[in-house]
C-alpha cells in the first residue's frame, strides 16, 4: 500500500511540473510573437498620455488624426530643411570646382559639334540665319509684271490706200468676243520715294493672234449659181506689240496708288493663208496712253512677303487695273485698241 501511495504521489508531482513548464513555454512564445506597436498608435498613445498628465479632457478620433498630421508635417519639414542645408553646404564647399568642371564639359561638347550647328535663337538672329530677324526690304529698283486684256475694242484695219477697206472684224471671226491679249513688261525706277511716288521706264511685249476665212472683194454671180462672199482659204493674222513708255505712280495712299503712262508701240505683223497666196508682213507704229490704279497686296500676309523676298527678291506685290488707248501713227495697217487690262506686278 505504501508503495502504491508513493507511486501516485510521484506521478502527481511530475504531472504538475510538466503543466507548469508548458504554461511558461506558451507564455514565452506569445510574448515573442506579439507585434510591435505601430508608429501611428505610438504617437496616438503619446498624445493621450500627454493630455492625460496635463489634465485635459479625452480627445476624439478626429482630434487624434489632426494632431498626427501636424506631427508628421513638422517632421517632414524639419527633414527637408536639414536636407536643403546639407545641399547648400556641399555647393558652397564644392561650388568653384563644380563650376569649373561644368565649363570644361561644355567646352568639350562644343568641340565635338560639327560646324554650322544651331546656336541660340538670339545668336541665330544676329547671324541672320533665322526667319525671326527683321527684314529690311529697302527701296525697289525695278518691277516685272504681266497684264491681260479684260474688255477690249480692237479696230485693226488696212488703210484705204493700201487695201479693200475690209476691217479685221470682217475677216476674222474671233474678234467679235474675247480673245487672248497677254503681255509682259519690265519697269526700271530711276527715282523712287515712299512719299512722292516713283518714276519708271517700261519695256514690254505681247502677242495677239486671229484666225478666219478670207472674203472676196467682189461676189461673182451668174444665172445658174450664186457664189458665197466667204472663201475657203483660212487666214491667220498675228502681231507683236513692242512697248516703250514712261510712267509715274503716285504714293498719295498707302495701299491704293494711281498711275499714268504715255509711250509708243512698234508693231511688227504677219498674215498667212492656206492657199498659194503670198504671206504679208509689215511694221506699224502707234501712240499709247494709259491710266489706272495699283492695289498693294503686302498686307495680306507679312510672312509670305518675307518668304518671297528671301527666295525671289520680291519686295512688294500689286494688283493693277488700267485703261489703255492706242492711236495709230504710221504703217499700212492701223492698230487702234482700247479697253481695260488687269494684271500683277512685283517690285524687286
Amino acid at each position: 500500500m505504501a508503495g502504491e501511495s508513493m507511486n501516485s504521489s510521484s506521478r502527481l508531482f511530475w504531472f504538475c511540473a510538466a503543466l507548469v513548464i508548458g504554461l511558461n513555454s506558451g507564455l514565452g512564445v506569445l510574448a515573442i510573437a506579439k507585434p510591435e506597436t505601430p508608429t501611428i498608435d505610438a504617437i496616438r498613445k503619446e498624445i493621450a498620455e500627454q493630455e492625460t498628465d496635463s489634465g485635459e479632457e479625452k480627445i476624439t478620433s478626429e482630434d487624434y488624426a489632426r494632431k498626427i498630421k501636424e506631427r508628421l508635417v513638422e517632421e517632414d519639414s524639419s527633414n527637408a530643411k536639414d536636407y536643403s542645408k546639407k545641399i547648400q553646404n556641399e555647393l558652397q564647399e564644392n561650388g568653384p570646382a563644380a563650376q569649373e568642371n561644368f565649363e570644361s564639359y561644355s567646352k568639350e561638347i562644343k568641340k565635338e559639334l560639327p560646324d554650322g550647328s544651331p546656336l541660340s535663337t538670339i545668336a541665330e538672329v544676329k547671324a541672320g540665319r533665322t526667319e525671326l530677324d527683321p527684314v529690311d526690304f529697302g527701296s525697289p529698283n525695278s518691277s516685272i509684271g504681266f497684264r491681260v486684256g479684260a474688255s477690249l475694242s480692237n479696230e485693226v484695219q488696212v488703210s484705204s490706200a493700201a487695201g479693200t477697206g475690209n476691217t479685221l472684224t470682217d475677216v476674222y471671226e474671233n474678234t467679235e468676243g474675247w480673245y487672248p491679249d497677254i503681255s509682259v513688261f519690265y519697269d526700271w525706277y530711276p527715282f523712287y520715294s515712299q512719299y512722292l511716288g516713283n518714276l519708271g521706264f517700261r519695256f514690254g511685249a505681247g502677242l495677239i493672234v486671229f484666225r478666219g476665212f478670207g472674203r472676196f472683194e467682189v461676189t461673182p454671180a451668174n444665172n445658174l449659181n450664186t457664189f458665197e462672199a466667204v472663201s475657203r482659204t483660212e487666214f491667220r493674222f498675228a502681231y507683236l506689240p513692242l512697248e516703250v513708255s514712261a510712267n509715274y505712280r503716285f504714293n498719295l495712299f498707302h495701299f491704293l496708288k494711281p498711275s499714268v503712262q504715255v509711250g509708243a508701240l512698234i508693231i511688227p505683223y504677219q498674215e498667212e493663208r492656206t492657199d498659194a497666196g503670198d504671206t504679208l508682213r509689215g511694221l506699224s507704229t502707234s501712240l499709247l496712253f494709259s491710266g489706272g490704279v495699283s492695289l498693294l497686296l503686302d498686307w495680306l500676309s507679312g510672312r509670305n512677303r518675307a518668304s518671297l523676298y528671301r527666295v525671289h527678291s520680291i519686295k512688294s506685290t500689286y494688283l493693277n487695273i488700267e485703261y489703255r488707248f492706242q492711236q495709230p501713227l504710221t504703217g499700212s495697217v492701223d492698230f487702234s485698241t482700247s479697253g481695260l487690262y488687269a494684271g500683277f506686278s512685283f517690285d524687286i
